[in-house]
Order: C-alpha cells, then structure tokens, then sequence
C-alpha cells in the first residue's frame, strides 16, 4: 500500500533516496504501527534495513522512526490510515523527514 501510494503522489525519479522513498518508508512504518504493533512494526523495518549501508541506510532508518511515531499518533483512531498518509505527505514537504541529494542525506523540502 505504501508503494501504491508513493507511485500515486511522487515522479518515478524519486522513488530512490528521494521524497518518493522518504513518504514510502514513513507511510510503511506509520501503517505497522497502527495496524500491527510498535514491537513488531520496529524489528521489521530494522531487519529490512540489515543490508542497507551508509547514508541509504541512515535516511530509511530515520524516515521509518518518524512513520512509527505518526503511527502511534493515530492508533486506535478514526481513519486512521489515511490520516498517517496525509501526515506522512506534510512530513514531506515540511522537510521532517530525510532524502539524499549529490550524496549527502538533506531534509526532504531540501
């Protein structure tokens, strides 16, 4: 569903270390954590990040912190989902979560 949705609203060249990978990694996250658990939602992302290095990993393990802290936000509450995603968009464009440009990991409003 993340992947569906980062299709949706981001060019193509940006589904790879760009804001289209940032929303992806947040909304994957915020949605475990609502729709799973913290626990769960944590050790899963962590693992998926095992074989990641340098700053890719650093920008997907901070993009996938911020979507568990959007997610338990919304726990528990009315469409929930969707509000995380429209969260997850806002954390896009206010530069709250991670991309890499020319190398180097900058704010995603960068």
């Amino acid at each position: 569903m993340a992947l569906h949705y980062a299709n949706k609203y981001y060019a193509q060249k940006t589904l790879y270390q760009g804001t289209g990978d940032a929303f992806r990694h947040c909304l994957w996250n915020a949605l475990m954590e609502i729709y799973i658990d913290h626990e769960t939602a944590y050790e899963v992302a962590t693992r998926h990040e095992s074989e990641s290095r340098g700053v890719d990993k650093t920008m997907d393990l901070n993009n996938n912190k911020k979507g568990r802290e959007i997610g338990r936000y919304y726990k528990g509450k009315y469409k929930a989902g969707a509000s995380a995603r429209s969260s997850c968009r806002s954390a896009v464009s206010s530069g709250k979560l991670w991309i890499i440009k020319s190398g180097k990991l900058v704010r995603s409003n960068a």
